[in-house]
């Protein structure tokens, strides 16, 4: 068993590298009940690419569901080519910033 849980333990850490990298964290604060909300997008599976003549090379456009009081969020972010957010929206919310998040808990 102990050779088992150590070839786990090394296929599990390998396939881990790098996922921090590849994730967006963003944390929005629900309108109608104030719950917290903790979305987490993956780069490379989440994100639309803009093949066109907008301004933006990629997107979230989401619509999220608040767990506390079933009220529809509606998410949509911009990024251009570096991932740098270059534009964003939220309805039925609002984006909660780290010192925000501090206060909650």
């Amino acid at each position: 068993m102990g050779l088992l849980s150590k070839l786990k333990e090394i296929f599990n850490s390998n396939s881990n590298r790098g996922n921090s990298n590849n994730i967006i964290k963003i944390a929005i604060g629900c309108n109608k009940c104030e719950e917290e909300i903790n979305s987490v997008f993956r780069k490379n599976y989440d994100l639309q690419i803009n093949y066109g003549d907008e301004d933006w090379k990629y997107l979230i456009n989401k619509q999220l569901v608040c767990p506390g009081c079933y009220q529809s969020i509606k998410l949509r972010i911009e990024y251009d080519n570096n991932l740098n957010q270059i534009n964003s929206r939220l309805i039925g919310g609002k984006f909660l910033s780290e010192e925000d998040k501090h206060r909650s808990n």
